[in-house]
């Protein structure tokens, strides 16, 4: 069983000689990648028909692979996995007092970000703070062992900055959540998120966590690894996209302005991610059916 786009040739080959069916379970095709197997049809054609099937994240992938002669039995839309992890909602909130996060003061979530965007969401920090005082934003790096250089920005920009990895509660304008596990709990408290590794060339991370949670979430242009569900929110309207800093200004701004069109916009978030859920039992399915099949590679549909 292969995941997403787990395409090794000879392990299928192997797999092949031994009659072992291979199942290929949340594919996705990138808009980068079709355009190297449309080239390569001649290689990449026999490799997508050693599967025994292919569970496609969308109707738009699977079409692609029967386009290049996988037998159409083979290939299933089944949705994404993605969707059907832990539901966040079950998830305590933390309590802001723990944090040292001001009762009452508003609050925007930066998660997993990355080097090059916290002095991007600091300097739009600093224009946000004359409009909303009192207002808490809460950055949380990709690598925690970058919180004191990430506190260090903040500081640098005259913004009264404290690390969660320090103990005590201290307060300020920016929490630095450098500890594991926290950000899901920390997306609850926040009116709108904004989700790193996308300002910059790093692929992106996972809009899902905040959008489950009903919040209105914004990401840079970077959101290659997770392509389908950011534009999946953009259409539900739950999602905006910026490229640069004054967009992202401009976005934030907006929703904190009008915090109903902010709310509207974490509602549809969140519908979308419930009616995206189910894949994972469509997968299980498909795998009793192929296991019941025995070892061969016929059509499983």
């Amino acid at each position: 069983m292969l995941v997403e786009t787990d395409f090794w040739p000879n392990f299928l080959y192997a797999l092949q000689q031994r009659a072992i069916p291979a199942l290929l379970v949340n594919g996705r095709i990138s808009d980068s990648s079709w355009r190297w197997y449309q080239r390569g049809r001649w290689l990449f054609g026999p490799l997508f028909r050693s599967f025994a099937v292919l569970a496609m994240q969308t109707e738009a992938d699977a079409r692609r692979l029967v386009s290049l002669g996988v037998p159409a039995e083979r290939v299933l839309a089944l949705g994404n996995l993605k969707f059907d992890t832990a539901p966040l909602a079950a998830v305590e909130v933390i309590d802001r007092r723990q944090l040292g996060i001001a009762t009452g003061s508003r609050v925007w979530v930066a998660g997993s970000t990355h080097e090059g965007e916290e002095e991007i969401i600091f300097r739009v920090m600093q224009r946000l703070l004359p409009r909303y005082p009192g207002m808490c934003l809460v950055v949380a790096p990709r690598q925690v062992e970058r919180g004191a250089a990430v506190a260090a920005l903040a500081r640098a920009r005259g913004l009264a900055v404290w690390r969660r990895s320090m103990g005590s509660p201290a307060g300020g304008q920016v929490l630095v959540l450098d500890s594991l596990g926290e950000l899901a709990r920390v997306y609850g408290l926040a009116e709108l998120a904004f989700v790193g590794g996308s300002l910059v060339a790093a692929r992106g991370h996972n809009p899902l966590e905040p959008a489950e949670l009903g919040k209105p979430v914004v990401f840079g242009p970077h959101m290659e690894d997770f392509a389908e569900v950011s534009a999946a929110l953009l259409r539900a309207g739950g999602a905006r996209q910026v490229s640069e800093e004054e967009e992202l200004f401009r976005v934030l701004d907006h929703w904190l302005a009008e915090p109903t069109v902010a709310r509207q916009a974490g509602a549809q978030a969140r519908l979308l991610v419930e009616a995206g859920r189910g894949g994972a039992a469509r997968h299980v399915a498909v795998i009793k059916q192929l296991l019941q099949g025995g070892g061969g590679h016929g059509p499983v549909a």
